[in-house]
Order: structure tokens, then sequence, then C-alpha cells
């Protein structure tokens, strides 16, 4: 059964409720506003704006006075730009100018222009119509049927490549200035910056104000001649940018002592190209000399973009008006989400995005009143996904695209698959909840894989039997339930008629026959035991809402126990449930039943109890001493702080750093005890190695080792992160000058412990590849391709760096073979090949599968010159081993066993 939910005609609201929400609009608030002492203006004004409009409907408050703060803000903005540009519109005394600085101004006018001509479409008709023309933003958008978001994206970027030119002019015309002169430049510089921070508006008239009164104190600050030049062109540069760094977060950092130390020796054990070898001590690098860069032009061409655009539709066809739509970047040309992996993460990605936290390499847009969407300035090297969603009519995926040289604009329309929000109640015959109930669904949909998934209805409280599926999509989804004790009920159809808020589905279950044995679950003393807390202090890691699923009982027939495949229930045994409001457990056998009831927890089995008579119950007893350990039995704090200012990251509008172990399973962040504003994440995680891949924006990409000791440090580790200022792209031929696709390309970043992974991706079909998030400093880019010999550059990374050529070449065949041969059957064997320096150039990770040992002998292609080749095997010690090459037929390393007590 389906059943939409209805908004409520009027909602009243009661000032408490509003109270409860003190908190959460403050921080709300802090983040939209420049000054701490505007906060409780904002939470006051919000209040008073929510008391005097209630909203039509109880649905989600939060968002509701998220968006009346929003505006309050906003208006609050432009009464202050109005306040300042009546201000600055008082005519000024008209300062007497000298034929010299007449012909100067002139002269810079010209220039402004020609760089405005100069840029390409479509910013230049967007910057003219916007500063020279003073048209509105919805006025443009009307002229160039683009979206206003577009028109507001087109002259933010326009706006920054107009002042690129401009202050390499700037630089031109400073070099070789007296040093009172570039002083002069560098204060009026920073009093550019803290006028435009400072404002509001950001429009032309804003921009024209700030000009006139910037003008005034520029020239009062700036008496050479030569210096006056450098002066008048910034001055049209920041009021040009002025709207650009007014949206600028101007929040101080928050200040705090911290230690120096910081951990930082970086490996990706999946990649073997993409990191130095996880369990090596590296070595400062020195220069490599090998395919050295070309040398960086003066005056770099703003590199070319690509724009995606289209229209999105329903599943009847009709246009989608306000429907949420992603570009997500495909670094290797693979899709990185499928539909149904979409669809259950699409309200949380839309969340994030509300809150000022989109993901890693999403760019959104929304589409407009004939469901057109646009997306624009993307770079044309990697590959693209587009995803859409709309909560009401369903969600979708598009297939990988890419640009050529040829096209770079691309039309991809999108058609929703139905789906809504799923939720409901698993109830008996009469209507009484049933908690820790299984829910399965399986959703369907044309050229996909079937999606099935289970959740867990509520085990106490308000919860009890309730069950929260979260948004799914689909021609179709199947919906059936069982719990232990209860017959399995037979799976109905869901299918959804756009647009709807959500479904409603109760589910009831019907009583499994023979004899219900209920009984108590008892710690080994025979005390009542509260199994729910018990699961809560073994799994913290595992959502509240799954913590269930790892606790069972089951009733084993005598003559099947104990039995072969614990896995399985014998025939006339029977599943139970557990029952975390009261304590007991329940489980229908049949009448004659005898034998063994057992509580499994995380798999294990955890305490038995003979069940002699059906009618006669017995207490089960848990030992929580057998419960498996799961790994994440360790907390690790890790304090995330600017390389530059040594002051701690504002986590709590970004999305955290990404742990993991070397088995790959992640790191969770405990909310509890982390500080997220002060840049402090407290993981569960395993003791041993702990990889962390920090994706912040705003700050260089890099993948991060600490060690990670059973018991939590006092102090917490420091995890320094530089800010991106630079892009690092290029162009990878073969030796006769093709295109070279699909190589993988690591880029290194050099630190005083070693050096840093700094991303890794592949290059598409012509050959290109782009890091968008790089630090100043100095870096090596690594090349992987088979059957070419790695290429390594060295470069030192600044702001306007070139694009890098780098050719393959063929080099000469190298072999290898490990000593013992063949390896022991569970023995995993990593192979590396680095440079004299500890630079990682190669490798290959060989594990055991399906009775077959990991491999012994390796074969890499590599340039004539030395090496070191490093194999690391489960069991034996660590061998590294320099070679030259040409080598001859073979390089045999022979390692030796470690020691019983050492493995």
């Amino acid at each position: 059964m389906t059943t939409p939910r209805r908004p409520s005609s009027s909602l009243a609201l009661d000032p408490e409720i509003l109270l409860s929400h003190s908190a959460w609009l403050a921080r709300l608030a802090r983040a939209l506003v420049a000054r701490d002492d505007e906060v409780d203006d904002v939470v006051q004004q919000t209040y008073a704006q929510a008391l005097a409009r209630p909203p039509g409907h109880a649905g989600n408050l939060r968002g509701w006075l998220g968006t009346i703060a929003r505006n309050v803000v906003r208006m609050n903005a432009r009464s202050q730009s109005a306040r300042v540009a009546r201000e600055i519109a008082v005519p000024a005394p008209t300062p007497v100018e000298t034929p010299v600085e007449a012909v100067e101004r002139a002269e810079l006018r010209r220039k402004v222009v020609e760089a405005v001509l100069a840029l390409d479409e479509p910013y230049r008709s967007t910057v003219i119509l916007r500063f020279f023309e003073e048209q509105e933003i919805g006025t443009i958008a009307r002229l160039t049927s683009a979206g206003e978001d577009t028109v507001r994206t087109r002259l933010r970027r326009g706006v920054l490549r107009l002042r690129e030119q401009l202050e390499r002019k700037v630089a031109e015309e400073a070099r070789g200035a007296a040093d009172e002169g570039a002083a002069a430049r560098a204060l009026l510089y920073l009093h550019l910056r803290e006028i435009a921070a400072g404002g509001g508006g950001g429009g032309a008239t804003g921009s024209a104000a700030a000009a006139r009164g910037l003008s005034r104190e520029g020239l009062r600050l700036v008496r050479d001649a030569t210096v006056r030049r450098v002066a008048a062109a910034a001055l049209v540069v920041a009021a040009a940018t002025f709207g650009w760094w007014s949206t600028r977060d101007p929040r101080p950092a928050v200040p705090g002592a911290l230690p120096a130390e910081h951990a930082s020796k970086p490996p990706r054990a999946e990649s073997p190209a993409a990191a130095v070898a996880a369990d090596r001590s590296v070595d400062p690098i020195a220069p490599v000399a090998s395919t050295p860069p070309p040398a960086a032009p003066s005056a770099p061409a703003i590199p070319e973009t690509g724009t995606l655009r289209g229209r999105v539709t329903g599943p009847a066809g009709a246009p989608v008006a306000g429907a949420h739509v992603w570009a997500v970047r495909c670094d290797y040309h693979e899709p990185e989400l499928g539909l149904f992996d979409f669809a259950e993460r699409a309200e949380e990605t839309l969340r994030a995005q509300d809150h000022g936290v989109p993901p890693h390499k999403h760019f959104p847009a929304t589409t407009d009143d004939d469901g057109c969407y646009e997306i624009t300035d993307l770079s044309p090297r990697p590959s693209w996904q587009l995803l859409a969603f709309d909560r009401r009519v369903g969600a979708t995926v598009s297939e990988v695209r890419r640009f050529d040289r040829e096209q770079r604009t691309l039309t991809v329309d999108l058609r929703l698959v139905a789906g809504s929000r799923i939720r409901g109640r698993v109830m008996d015959e009469e209507g009484n909840p049933i908690g820790n109930a299984i829910v399965r669904l399986v959703s369907r949909a044309d050229h996909e894989e079937p999606w099935d998934q289970a959740c867990v209805a509520g085990v106490i409280g308000d919860d009890l039997g309730r069950f929260d599926a979260g948004f799914r999509c689909g021609q179709s989804i199947e919906v059936d339930c069982w719990a232990g004790g209860f017959l399995r009920t037979t799976p109905s159809i869901v299918r959804f008629e756009t647009p709807i808020e959500e479904v409603v589905i109760d589910l009831r279950l019907r009583r499994a026959p023979g004899t219900i044995v209920r009984g108590r679950i008892v710690d080994p003393d025979g005390r009542p035991l509260d199994l729910l807390a018990l699961l809560e202090k073994e799994f913290p890691e595992i959502p509240a809402a799954r913590r269930p699923f790892q606790a069972g009982l089951c009733a084993i027939p005598a003559e099947s126990w104990p039995q072969a495949d614990e896995s399985e229930i014998p025939p006339g045994g029977a599943e139970g449930r557990i029952d975390f409001v009261t304590g007991l457990y329940e489980v229908a056998v049949a009448d004659d039943f005898r034998g063994v009831l057992e509580l499994r927890i995380a798999r294990a089995i955890v305490g038995t109890a003979t069940l002699a008579d059906p009618k006669q119950p017995v207490d089960v007893p848990c030992d929580a001493r057998l419960i498996p350990p799961t790994g994440a039995s360790a907390t690790y704090p890790i304090r995330f702080v600017d390389a530059q200012t040594k002051l701690p990251i504002d986590l709590s509008r970004q999305v955290s750093p990404w742990g993991s172990d070397t088995a790959g399973i992640s790191a969770v962040p405990m909310p509890g005890e982390s500080d997220p504003e002060h840049g402090l994440v407290v993981y569960r995680c395993a003791p041993g190695l702990l990889k962390i891949e920090a994706l912040l924006r705003g700050y260089a990409c890099g993948l991060y080792l600490v060690d990670v000791p059973a018991d939590p440090p006092a102090e917490p580790a420091i995890v320094e992160l530089w800010p991106a200022q630079a892009v690092v792209r290029g162009t990878i031929r073969q030796a006769d000058g093709a295109p070279a696709s699909g190589v993988r390309v690591v880029l290194l970043r050099k630190e005083p412990g070693g050096t840093i992974n700094a991303g890794d991706l592949a290059t598409n079909p012509d050959g290109e590849f782009e890091f968008p998030s790089v630090a100043k400093g100095e870096h090596f880019v690594v090349t992987n391709h088979p059957g070419s010999a790695p290429a390594v550059v060295r470069l030192d990374v600044e702001p306007a760096l070139a694009p890098l050529e780098i050719g393959l070449a063929a080099g000469v065949t190298t072999r290898f073979r490990v000593v013992p041969s063949p390896a022991p059957a569970s023995a995993r064997t990593r192979f590396y090949v680095l440079d004299p320096n500890g630079l990682l150039l190669d490798g290959v990770e060989s594990t055991p599968e399906e009775g077959r040992p990991s491999a012994s002998e390796f074969e890499f292609s590599l340039l004539p010159g030395r090496y070191v080749a490093q194999v690391v095997r489960t069991g034996f010690a660590p061998r590294d081993v320099a070679f030259d090459v040409p080598a001859g037929d073979e390089i045999v390393l022979s390692i030796d066993p470690l020691p019983s007590d050492e493995e």
C-alpha cells in the first residue's frame, strides 16, 4: 500500500520549538556573516520573521529557518551596500590632474578595454553587459539565454581572467622599480583587499563607486609616476573584482597553540605508482634529471574550458524545473556512481551542499523553468558524469562523457527514473509494532543491475517498528519483511506516481506456527543484560540504526548441533528475534523440539543454552569476551592545520578527510569526540597503519600515513595541509607523437619527511591530464604505462606554470625473480622499482588466489640507468637491491624468513 504524505494547511509555531534550534542557527549565522558581533542580530531577525510568517507545513523546519537566515543576511548586505554607495556618492573635491596624469589615465582605460575585448566568449559579452552597459543579472540571463547562476559564474570567471591579465601587465611595468615603489604597491594592494573584503554589492554601480573611493586613496599613497600606473591598473582590477572579493569568507582562522610535529610519509599501497613504498623509510629526494619541463612563458594563455548543458525531464518526458544537477569529475574515465548508488546518497549530497559543503569533484547546477541546466568552466581533460535529482520526481545518472579538441560544449539530456523516499512500520496482526524486523527492498531499472538492500525496524522508544529506507528509485521496487517467530511476507511491488513527497508502507507479519519460546538474555553471572548498550560499546563505528544486525538468536536441533557450517540454520531449526525493549529473546519452534539455543554476535557464538522443553524457557547467557574483534578497536586523534599559518582548519563546513587501514576498511570519525571547527577529527580504527586522504577545498590534495597505537595518544597528531595555489596540466605522447591514452599519472610533492601523494589519475583519449589543486613547491610527475618506461618530470610548481609535454619511451625489458620460489600459499608479495633517491617508479602487488601462491617473477620496462628493487613478502624480511639497466637475463633477489616471533 502506498500513501503519499500531504502537508498540513497551516502551522502555529511554538517559541520553544524555535528556541531549540538556537545553537544550530547561531552556527549558521556565524558562517554567513563576516563579524561575530553580527551573529545575534541575524538570529533575532530570523526569529522575528519566523514568528510573523509561520510556514505552511511542519516539514523541514531547520531548512526553512536556514532560508530565512540567508535572506536576512542578503538583505542586510544590500542595505549596507546601499549605505556605503550613498556615502561614497557624496561629491569629493575634484583633484587637479596634470596633463601627464591625464594621458596615463586615458592609456590605462585603453588597456582595460583591450583586456576585456581579448576575453573569450561568453565571458567577454557578459562582462561588457554587466560592467559597461550596467545591466542586471536577470536581464543578462534573458539576453544570453542562460540561467542566472550561469551568468554569475561567467562574471566571476571573466573578472578573474581580466584580473590575471592586468596583474601580469602591472608586474611587467613594475619590474625594476625602486624599493619604495614596490613597497607602495604592496601597501596599495593590501588596502584594496581590506576595503573590498569589507564591502558589499558587487554590481556595476557598486564597482564604480568602489573605484572612485579607491582612486582618491590610491593616488594619495603613490606619488611616483611609474608606481602610479601600477596603482591605477590595480584600482581598475579591484573595482572589477569588488563583488568577487566580497563573496569570500573573511572570518579569521581560529587561533590555538599546536605542537610543531606532523605526520607525513605517504604510500598508496593499492596503486604502487602512486606513492613511496608503505613499509619503507624514504630519504629526501634529490632532483631527478629526466625529461625536464619546458620553461614557463611570462604570460601563459588562459586555459580552455568546457560546458555541459541539456534538459532534465521526468519519466513521462515533461521538463522538471528546480532539479539538482551535478557534473562529477571522472579522473579514470569510468563512471563514479551507478543509479542506485546515487539515489541512495542524493539527499545526503544535497544536504551537504545546502550547508556549504559540496562533495569533492561535484559541480552543481539547478534547472530553470524549462528544465534546462548549464555547467560551465569545466576542465576538458578529465571525463564527466552527469547526476540529476528531484526529491518529488526521481533521479538518474548519465554515461561518462568527455570533451575533445574540436568539441568543448556537450549537450546531455537527462530523463529521471521515478523515485521517492520510502518509510513505514512493521506490525503484527493486532497492530502492535515489531522491533528488530528486517525490511528488504530490491530496486530495478532498465540497463541497471538490481539493487538489493535491507534495513532494520527501530528497536526501542518511539522508533519501535518504524523503518526508513531513504530515497529509492526504479521502474519497480519489491518490498518484503521478516522477523524471528513470524512468517516472511509476500513481496509487494511499489510503483511511483510522480510528483510525490514520500511513500508510506505498513507491513504486517503473521506468527509462525509452533510453540513460541521466550526467555531472558543474561550475563555470565545470570543477571539481566542490556544487549543494546553492549552493542553500542563493541561497535561504536556502526550507525545506531544498524547495530541490531550484529546480534541474532537461533534454535538448532540436538541432532544437528554442533554444526559444520554455522552460517546456515539446519532443517528443523528456527531463527529467533531479540526484543531490545524487554531484553527477551523470542523463537518459534516445533512442539517436540529438543536442541540448543545459540546467541550470535558478529557471526560468532557468544552464548548457548539447552532447550529440553519448549514450554520451559531458559536464559541464554552472553559472554562479551567471545565477540570477535572488528579491527576498529583504537581511537586516534588528528588535527588538520594550515601549513603556512599553523592554525587549525575549520572542518565544520567541509567533508572530513577520509581514512582507511591497509585492508581498505574505513576509519570512522567519532562525532562526540571530534571538534571539526578547530580541525580535530578522532578516528575509530584498527591499530597499525592508517591512511588519510585529505581532499579539502582550498588545499592541495594529499595522502598521509600515520601509525596508530593500541592506546590513544595524549595529544593529537598534526597533519599540515598546504593551500592550493596552482594547476598542473599537460599532455603525454607516444614515441611517434600520438596522444597516449590511459596512462597512469602520479603527482608527488616533496616534503621534509619524504614525498606526499598529491594525486593520481589517467590521461584522457587525447593524452591530457590535469591536477586542479596543487601547492607551490617541488613536485614530481611520474607516468606509468604498460610497455613503456616510467617517465619522471621534476618541476617547481608556481601559479603560472606552463602545460607539460611528456614523451614515453619503450625502455629495456628487465626481469626479476624472488627466491625462495614459489611463495608460501598464504603470502602476499609486493615488488617495487625505485630510483636511487627512493622515488617510486613502478610496482606490482601479488596476492594468493584460488590456491595459487603470489607471483615470484616480475618484469618491468626501464630506461638505462641505476635503480633500486625492493621486495616485501609476508613472513620474510624486506630486501633492497641496487641494479643497473641493462641488467642481463635476470636479477635474482634472495629473501630470508623472519623469526617466528617477528612474523
